[in-house]
């Protein structure tokens, strides 16, 4: 009876540290802990409190027709008029957000480095809650750079997206996740 109980102990033990447990997932395939995708976006409640502790989102509701959104508001970052700043938005349908991003807008890009520092710092962990995996060192080293860049963390579409201010003086990066079978939706 010991070596059965042994064995029950080390295999649940097992089943803990690798994560598989049957209620680790939620019926849509969604982590419940870190709110990862399932292969049709996040619960919208989920995805719009993921960075609540930086840039707080307000209500999910709708834009226009079938398009929702939660947005914060932008935060100022660093000195100049216009600022730098940085925004947090979760977008999709009614049922589920079907992509979420970070906005900075560079309007001082001869300050644009903390900005960028910070859109790394608030991209990690908005990666770590969408996907569960930390940004990649690649990922970081486009963004520091202000460069646009796009892969995949899984079945999950990670861009990084450039465009330049029509003046000529400065420019916007959006770090955007989207689970590829929504990939199409667009911002």
């Amino acid at each position: 009876m010991t070596t059965f109980r042994t064995v029950i102990v080390c295999l649940s033990l097992l089943l803990a540290l690798s994560g598989c447990s049957r209620f680790s997932k939620t019926p849509a395939g969604q982590s419940q802990s870190t709110g990862q995708a399932g292969e049709d976006g996040w619960d919208p409640a989920i995805a719009c409190a993921f960075m609540s502790d930086k840039l707080s989102p307000g209500p999910y509701k709708n834009e226009s027709g079938s398009s929702f959104a939660c947005l914060s508001e932008e935060k100022a970052l660093g000195a100049g008029s216009p600022a730098n700043n940085i925004a947090y938005y979760a977008k999709g349908d009614p049922g589920r957000a079907r992509l979420v991003g970070l906005s900075l807008k560079v309007n001082q890009p001869e300050s644009a480095g903390d900005a960028l520092q910070k859109l790394v710092e608030y991209s990690q962990q908005l990666s770590e809650k969408a996907t569960g995996i930390p940004l990649s060192n690649a990922t970081a080293k486009a963004m520091l750079a202000g460069n646009a860049g796009r892969g995949k963390v899984g079945s999950t579409k990670v861009e990084i997206l450039k465009q330049s201010f029509p003046d000529g003086k400065g420019y916007e990066l959006n770090f955007v996740i989207t689970p590829t079978s929504t990939s199409d939706y667009k911002l």
